[in-house]
């Protein structure tokens, strides 16, 4: 390993790695917070930290001991507006995180139905927030073929979850004479809106364009040295790779939601990510790092800096 590549080193494999990002971000959190109501923000966005760790922890998703994932998910979602407001987007992160896992345990496991429940269940309240999600649902199924967990009590399951939120909305609804409650989301769901991208901001186009170019990157790496991990692994990261392009060809055709989308999808550039630089070190990765370290600065002062100067 190039001396260069020592700092890389240490942050991808240090045991104080988290705690720092951990510090950094009360720190982006402090200086922005505006009501203390928006404190409850940063402990979901925590919560979800720790059920990453344990993701990567579990399934070894990185064939070594590191904290990078949950670091640069942390990091990188103290620079997104939308997650120092507290709103019920700052529990998306936690439930796709959930969902991961959920689904992941289900692996070469007959008697799966209650995770596969779990696994919909999860999609299910995610699509209360972004209603055309659900229709993920289906490629769920489809890697729920390659985790050998796709039987009869399984499929029904994944159905019982998927359906359980709506029918305790509509019950509600129901029960109280309130039919605007599931209305709106019902009508979501079926009703393809026009693509428009004029309503997106800079700020999202500006984060969704650093976390596309580390997906990217990522990705190739992940493809090009898959062979290395082993089987269960090549599996898990494959499941990963795959949501994550459901996950941006919804945000590209329903641009409306892409401020909450591109919080799952940061999820899956972490991990991807991650894969790249804990394993990892050349030239190309050095150099990569240092401008992933760039970007997340640039980001953070373009996002939540500058617009509170009227500089945009």
């Amino acid at each position: 390993m190039s001396v260069r590549n020592k700092f890389q080193y240490a942050v991808a494999t240090g045991r104080r790695t988290l705690l720092v990002a951990t510090i950094i971000a009360l720190l982006i959190w402090g200086i922005t917070l505006q009501k203390w109501e928006d404190g409850y923000v940063f402990l979901a966005v925590f919560a979800a930290t720790f059920l990453l760790t344990e993701l990567n922890t579990r399934f070894a998703l990185i064939r070594t001991r590191t904290a990078l994932p949950a670091t640069m998910f942390l990091l990188f979602c103290g620079t997104l507006p939308v997650l120092h407001v507290i709103s019920w987007s700052c529990l998306l992160p936690f439930l796709y995180i959930f969902l991961l896992h959920s689904l992941f345990k289900s692996y070469e496991s007959y008697s799966c139905h209650a995770t596969i429940f779990h696994t919909f269940l999860s999609l299910s309240l995610i699509s209360l927030i972004v209603p055309p999600i659900i229709f993920l649902g289906f490629f769920i199924y489809l890697h729920m073929v390659s985790l050998r967990s796709l039987n009869i009590r399984s499929f029904f399951a994944g159905i019982i979850g998927l359906i359980t939120p709506y029918v305790f909305m509509v019950s509600f609804a129901i029960f109280y004479d309130k039919p605007d409650i599931y209305m709106p989301v019902l009508e979501k769901i079926y009703t393809f809106s026009p693509i428009d991208y004029s309503r997106l901001s800079l700020q999202t186009y500006a984060s969704w364009g650093v976390i596309l170019l580390l997906s990217f990157v990522g990705s190739t790496s992940y493809l090009t040295s898959r062979h290395k991990d082993k089987v269960k692994t090549r599996i898990l990261l494959h499941i990963i790779f795959m949501m994550q392009i459901w996950i941006i060809a919804l945000a590209f055709l329903q641009p409306q939601y892409a401020e909450h989308l591109l919080l799952l999808q940061i999820v899956n550039c972490s991990i991807l990510c991650s894969h790249l630089f804990a394993l990892t070190f050349n030239r190309f990765t050095r150099v990569f790092f240092a401008l992933t370290c760039v970007l997340w600065i640039a980001l953070y002062l373009f996002n939540l800096w500058m617009p509170s100067f009227n500089f945009l």
